[in-house]
Order: structure tokens, then C-alpha cells, then sequence
């Protein structure tokens, strides 16, 4: 059986997983999730007891092989990003680590110019 990919499921696919294939609350949800934001693996989820860290880790990863299935994601769910922060990884709206928080002016959200909306198109 293949394990199931952590690192690409949603909030509610990840609720739905804990709750139904491992029949734990939706607070360990919460716990995986925050845990997947650090960057852990599940070995590392030290407030999860030894026996659900077993069982998840029998049926599922929380890690990428590669960075070609990275970027495959990537291209899945792109219509859902705003931006990719990485140094490795190919991606149109690439930004270097440190530089997600800092727009020039020519940055726009969405790939949208809000002033040029706010001017033009509301008229």
C-alpha cells in the first residue's frame, strides 16, 4: 500500500485522515498540522504519543522524494498560491527565503495591478 503524502493535503483532507483512517480527534489534527508547518517528520512529532507516531507512520510521509515531485504539486495547485518560497525549486512566483514580506512596486497579488484596476476598471 502506498503511504499517503502529508505535506499535500489540505487542512480538512489532513482533519479528515487523522479522524477517519486513524480514528484520533481533531485536536492531533492540529498537532500534524502544526508540526508539518515546522518542517517535521513524524518521528519528530514529540507531543504525539510513540503509538500513533507508529501507526502514521505506517500509513503515511511527510516528506518529498524529490524536487521534481515538488514542483509537480506545485503545478497541481497552483490557481491556490500566491507564492513559492524556495531556493531550489522552479516555479513563476519563486521568491527567495527573506523575501516574501518584501514587494517592490511592481509586485502585484494575483498578478493583478490594483492601482491600474482601482483607476480603470471601477470607473
Amino acid at each position: 500500500m502506498e503511504k499517503r503524502q502529508l505535506l499535500s493535503m489540505t487542512c480538512e483532507e489532513l482533519e479528515s485522515f487523522v479522524t477517519g483512517e486513524l480514528g484520533e480527534s481533531r485536536f492531533r489534527a492540529r498537532q500534524i498540522s502544526e508540526w508539518l508547518v515546522r518542517g517535521a517528520d513524524v518521528d519528530g512529532m514529540t507531543n504525539l504519543s510513540a503509538k500513533l507516531r507508529q501507526r502514521l507512520s505506517e500509513l503515511a510521509v511527510a516528506e518529498y522524494r524529490s524536487t521534481g515531485e515538488v514542483e509537480a504539486w506545485l503545478a497541481a495547485h497552483d490557481g491556490e498560491l500566491q507564492c513559492v518560497v524556495s531556493q531550489c525549486v522552479d516555479h513563476s512566483r519563486r521568491v527567495d527565503f527573506g523575501q516574501a514580506q518584501l514587494p517592490t512596486l511592481t509586485d502585484y497579488p494575483d498578478d493583478r495591478d490594483i492601482l491600474r484596476f482601482l483607476t480603470t476598471e471601477l470607473r
